[in-house]
């Protein structure tokens, strides 16, 4: 299928290019051992329900992103070997055999459904005796009208009655370079599909006597047409200049439309190889197989099947370069050319041009972290490494020790062990002492705002000012100033970005709590008045202010190809935007920044529901259960190629409103209680939610009849009928006091509403009624809940059990390892209870507490 020309132009140099052998692309491959039916495949395809399918001269196979399933003729399939897949508008994939016998795939199933005229094309082959051919080319039309062509140079059609035409055909009489027709001609069948053929009318595409034993016909746009033969391709344009590929030895076996611009074509043991319409090579790339096919996936990853090494995945990532791949980079700065600057944590100084060229102007010899920062006053970098701070203009200033060189003054200020200096055209125009490291510096208006390790500080016309509060219980290492809102950014360490206004000493906190990736934060970058980023110990994070104050944040971890989440500094130019990590110096254009943050379609469904562990038939929008249908079991899939594992995180709203978070694909409820819920999942990706999927399935379990209004009014109806016939009238008479207690009482119990204990076991939730509980044994971290059925362990603390039931007045803690519930003790004295002939020691701290049993 076509893809973005310039990603593919990307992705090929980063496979095959040996001089960016930095590049972080990693192809997968898939084989017979991994699931495949056979390592001979002919063609991938993707379905709705985000399957990818794969056509092997063993069966079918698809895959979900977690598991391969194989398919064969027992299945369905009218032949174990399956050539091409091709999808048509009504969803249904099409496949041709090896027998010519079709069948399709109704998309987003596993129903493999022959064609009904079969039989047609089989009669068609005898009476024409064709032998030596296959299908090339197969479409539907929208009257479901199937248009067929072979390799032999048949055009036919089968009308959904079953009537075949043959729409171009071959004249047998004739020399066999002269049977087809003289003339190539494209013609558009569906949206996505068109049949070209050969013809004896006219057209712009003329076949010559070279173009023998064709396998395969390519049209792009009606501008090129493209010829596989068994041994070579031709290309010719509507003027009829005919440009021809021919290698020694090669074979070409498949070719595809790459894009506008491009075609491809697999040969046999040679690899698959880009050309541009003029017959230029453009890319080649799995040079040693036989590739058949190239699919791009709905994630942007790609897919090579081959007919010697099975399928080849490679996920896409827009982080793809890494210049200084194993290099520590520690600070980052641009000057006005466009010209990028890196000081590496070993010394070095690196610089890459604007045209991309990269040089190496200084080597460390100290072996210790080198900062650099431009001064557009001076229009100068400066470079403070091996102890000493140099100039790009060769002078060299005898200051050690510099951490930090400010990056939003206009003068040059270095930051040391206690001590700053200011200076201004390489001359110090003045030093100060503290007696705290200084991390970073900025001067606004004669004032010098100092990050430390204890937090920040102000120097105002010498006086030293200590602030308080957030500013000060934090280590800040990076202050920035930004003169159009007037406000500070700090980056903290354990606080996240604190947002500093001097005039009103407001401070505004931005951490993990807000969306932040990390709390720890090394280092602030002011792009405008309304965006920064932060450099973070968990990626880089962009955040985005709106006029009223508001704020989005979206960050960049190694699960979208960072190569570390320890991230030093970060320098935008030119709308790109370029990353120093611990690993290497990573760049992106702000477009791709923007892309890995689109919503994402993971197909995420409910395949199965089990109930009381029978598997039932997924309802689509209740599910419906009476009250001893409360044992639900839930498996939920998705598709993603980027992850092995998926997390998911779920809740039944109704009985919990927190958020419960695994890699399984199977949810369990046990002893669900009578009432209303919902059932939600959602995907997680780095503990983001990238899709608006969800699934949300409304349950309702109805009470038992027992409990039900007009059943309690029944029984009490039909009670005191017999009350009333049992004592006569004599004793309804003469004690109606107690009758009425009685029957008070007795309503009260049956009314009485029951309280239950929810925990998890083993990976599911389980809840059980409170007063079955006898009694409570702390292990450490566990605790075992006894009742007279069986025993639970839990983890959790024995003094956190009695705030988590329902009815802690119930419960007593009688020992600093067990707690009773009041009602279950049988016997008591000062050294023990006994609770269902269970003997459990009473603690001395705990013998007032015996006072509130009572028999």
């Amino acid at each position: 299928m076509p893809f973005k020309f310039l990603f593919c132009q990307l992705l090929f140099c980063v496979l095959f290019g040996q001089q960016l052998a930095s590049q972080n692309y990693t192809l997968k491959n898939f084989t017979q051992k991994d699931g495949l039916s056979s390592n001979e495949v002919y063609d991938v395809i993707q379905d709705k329900n985000g399957f990818m399918w794969f056509a092997t001269d063993r069966g079918l196979t698809h895959y979900n992103g977690n598991e391969f399933k194989r398919f064969e003729p027992k299945d369905g399939l009218t032949d174990i070997t399956i050539f091409d897949f091709f999808k048509q508008d009504n969803g249904q994939i099409w496949c041709i055999t090896l027998n010519n016998k079709l069948f399709y795939i109704q998309d987003g199933t596993e129903k493999f459904i022959p064609y009904k005229y079969n039989a047609v094309i089989e009669r068609f082959v005898k009476e024409r005796r064709l032998t030596a051919f296959f299908i090339a080319n197969l479409a539907v039309d929208h009257n479901n009208t199937l248009h067929l062509f072979m390799t032999n140079g048949h055009y036919i059609t089968i009308d959904a009655k079953g009537r075949l035409v043959i729409e171009a055909d071959v004249d047998a009489k004739k020399r066999p370079s002269e049977r087809l027709g003289k003339f190539f001609r494209s013609k558009k069948i569906n949206r996505h599909q068109e049949i070209n053929y050969f013809t004896n009318t006219p057209t712009a595409f003329l076949r010559t006597g070279e173009m023998r034993a064709i396998r395969r016909i390519l049209s792009s746009g009606n501008d090129y047409m493209v010829v596989m033969t068994d041994g070579s391709v031709f290309i010719q344009n509507r003027q009829g200049a005919i440009t021809t590929i021919t290698y020694p030895n090669f074979e070409p076996i498949e070719g595809g439309i790459y894009d506008e611009h491009h075609f491809w074509i697999g040969y046999r043991g040679k690899g698959m190889y880009v050309y541009d319409y003029k017959g230029t090579l453009k890319k080649k790339y799995l040079e040693k197989h036989s590739v058949t096919k190239i699919y791009e996936d709905s994630f942007g990853g790609l897919w090579f099947s081959t007919i010697d090494s099975g399928v080849f995945f490679l996920k896409k990532e827009q982080i793809n370069s890494n210049l200084l791949k194993g290099i520590y980079v520690n600070s980052l700065t641009k000057d006005n050319d466009g010209n990028l600057y890196t000081g590496c944590f070993n010394g070095d100084i690196y610089k890459i041009s604007a045209k991309g060229d990269l040089a190496r102007v200084h080597t460390g010899l100290v072996n210790k972290p080198a900062i650099v920062q431009f001064n557009p006053a001076e229009n100068q970098v400066y470079y403070a490494t091996d102890n000493v701070l140099f100039t790009s203009f060769g002078n060299r200033l005898e200051y050690c020790g510099v951490l930090k060189v400010s990056d939003d003054t206009k003068k040059i200020i270095a930051s040391r062990f206690g001590v700053y200096n200011v200076f201004e055209n390489e001359k110090e125009l003045f030093a100060d002492t503290l007696n705290v490291r200084i991390q970073d510096i900025s001067e606004v208006n004669g004032k010098y705002y100092i990050a430390t390790l204890k937090g920040l500080k102000i120097v105002d016309k010498g006086r030293l000012v200590d602030k308080k509060g957030k500013l000060a219980d934090y280590r800040i290492d990076d202050v920035d100033y930004e003169p159009g809102k007037q406000l500070f950014y700090l980056a903290s360490m354990g606080a996240g970005v604190l947002v500093y206004n001097p005039k009103t000493e407001k401070v505004i906190t931005i951490d993990k709590s807000d969306g932040l990736s990390n709390n720890l934060v090394t280092e602030v970058y002011i792009e405008d008045k309304y965006t920064i980023w932060a450099c973070t110990n968990y990626g880089l994070n962009r955040i985005r202010f709106q006029e009223n104050g508001s704020y989005t944040i979206q960050y960049l971890t190694a699960a979208d190809g960072l190569p570390e989440n320890q991230i030093r500094d970060v320098e935008i130019i030119d709308e790109v935007i370029h990353i120093a990590t611990t690993n290497g110096l990573c760049s992106l254009s702000k477009a791709d920044f923007e892309q890995i943050f689109s919503k994402r379609n993971y197909f995420l469904r409910l395949k199965t529901i089990a109930i009381n562990a029978v598997k039932q038939v997924t309802p689509q929008k209740l599910l419906d259960l009476s009250y001893n249908e409360n044992q639900l079991d839930f498996w939920i899939e998705s598709v993603s190629f980027k992850n092995k594992e998926q997390v998911y995180r779920y809740k039944l709203k109704g009985l919990h409103d927190k958020w419960n978070y695994t890699k399984d694909r199977k949810v369990s409820y046990e002893f669900l209680p009578p009432g209303d819920y919902e059932f939600i999942v959602q995907i997680l990706e780095d503990n983001r939610l990238f899709s608006d999927e969800k699934i949300i399935l409304p349950i309702h379990i109805s009470e038992p009849f027992w409990k039900r209004s007009w059943f309690i009014c029944l029984v009490i109806f039909l009670t005191a009928a017999l009350i009333y016939a049992f004592f006569k009238i004599r004793i309804l008479t003469y004690n109606q006091d107690i009758i009425r207690e009685l029957l008070r009482l007795w309503v009260r119990k049956i009314k009485k509403k029951e309280k239950y204990f929810t925990f998890r076991e083993q990976g599911k939730e389980i809840r059980i009624k409170t007063d079955t509980i006898l009694y409570v044994k702390s292990s450490g971290n566990y605790i075992d809940v006894i009742t007279r059925e069986r025993s639970y362990t839990i983890r959790c603390k024995i003094g956190e059990f009695i705030t988590k039931v329902p009815d802690p007045l119930e419960f007593l803690r009688v020992h600093r390892s067990y707690i009773v519930r009041i009602d279950q003790v049988a016997q008591k004295n000062k050294k023990a209870v006994f609770v269902n002939q269970q003997e459990i020691p009473v603690g001395e701290t705990y013998l007032d507490e015996l006072d509130k049993i009572v028999f």
